[in-house]
């Protein structure tokens, strides 16, 4: 299938580290060493600034008014979107390489981060976005000395992801919550070894990759009970990082090779590929000079990300370069929707 973006954007150099609000009217684009880029729904670019601050993760508020960071460091850093500084600390006990993550509430009233405390321990904590006092902590399990953590909601917002990272020592799940006495930290067996869970917008349901055998899984929220796995059938390649559902029964998932194939939810199968224009797959001689004689064949796809209800953003990367651009796609395209969730049937 090939698909012509009705948006794109050149980024500067280093910039690639993408978020989005809910709605899709805010996209902001940081860099590694600090540099900020704040576009509206089409692209136009709204605000440009640095700030002197190392970039790990970044999370925007729901209405897009506020941007929070952190990094390995321990420092928390809070933003209005325009750059003036709201909030910010720096832990006190900091040794682990990457230790970081941040995510806002839903209604932007919260503020949660994974932070290190003392002898080695991680903690999840959330502060209300007023005086950004910590309100409740809880300890994770003590697994590496060096772990990676991400955040990401459930689609009711009651539920958080939390995935943990500590490279070839293994990779954990847990789901996280506040049940109005405490936070709740329970770890999901059947998800060790995987990439973080992509959720189904209605929450029913999430995609996720195992990074050891490459094949993707779609499994029920929140019992965990398998529905279907896929495999790529495709030599030298198999399922990657990164993935985004189309429709209530059609995917869209990354393959390790930067490709990206459609999956029918119902067979498993793949059924095609999506070829970007100006962006299609070409031998991984021609992308990477140095694998002279590779025939195999590879895309420049970072990753994707819905942006609103029917709009997809996708980040590619000129390796010669060293430049990303960004697209917006989606829309009008013969995808069909996803269901959105239920206040009637909640599956938290």
């Amino acid at each position: 299938m090939l698909i012509t973006p009705f948006a794109q954007l050149q980024l500067p150099q280093g910039c690639g580290r993408c978020e989005v609000t809910p709605d899709g009217q805010r996209i902001v684009v940081a860099s590694s060493d600090g540099k900020i880029l704040v576009f509206d729904q089409n692209l136009i670019t709204l605000f440009e600034y640095n700030i002197d601050y190392p970039i790990g993760d970044l999370t925007i508020s729901p209405n897009g008014q506020m941007l929070a960071f952190t990094n390995e460091t321990g420092q928390l850093l809070v933003l209005q979107i325009d750059g003036k500084i709201i909030f910010e600390e720096e832990a006190q006990n900091c040794q682990k390489m990457y230790c970081q993550a941040c995510l806002f509430s839903a209604d932007g009233t919260l503020l949660w981060n994974v932070v290190e405390i003392a002898n080695n321990q991680v903690q999840i904590q959330y502060r209300e976005t007023e005086s950004w006092q910590v309100l409740k902590r809880a300890v994770f399990p003590d697994r590496h000395p060096y772990s990676y953590f991400s955040l990401s909601y459930h689609p009711e917002k009651k539920v958080i992801a939390v995935w943990e990272a500590a490279g070839q020592d293994g990779s954990w799940v847990y789901w996280v919550w506040d049940d109005d006495k405490e936070i709740r930290v329970v770890e999901v067996p059947q998800l060790d070894e995987k990439i973080p869970p992509e959720f189904h917008p209605a929450g029913g349901e999430f995609l996720i990759v195992d990074h050891l055998l490459g094949e993707l899984y779609r499994y029920r929220f929140p019992d965990c009970d398998l529905m279907g796995t896929a495999i790529l059938e495709i030599e030298k390649d198999w399922f990657g990082s990164y993935m985004c559902y189309l429709s209530d029964n059609l995917a869209a998932a990354k393959s390790e090779n930067n490709r990206l194939f459609l999956v029918d939810l119902v067979s498993m199968k793949v059924i095609d590929e999506v070829i970007f224009a100006g962006h299609e797959p070409r031998p991984l001689q021609e992308i990477y000079p140095n694998l002279v004689g590779d025939r195999g064949i590879c895309g420049d796809l970072s990753y994707i990300m819905r942006a609103g209800q029917d709009r997809i953003l996708s980040l590619h990367r000129n390796y010669q370069e060293n430049r990303n651009t960004l697209l917006l796609w989606g829309g009008n395209l013969p995808f069909g929707k996803c269901s959105q969730p239920s206040s009637a049937a909640p599956y938290t």
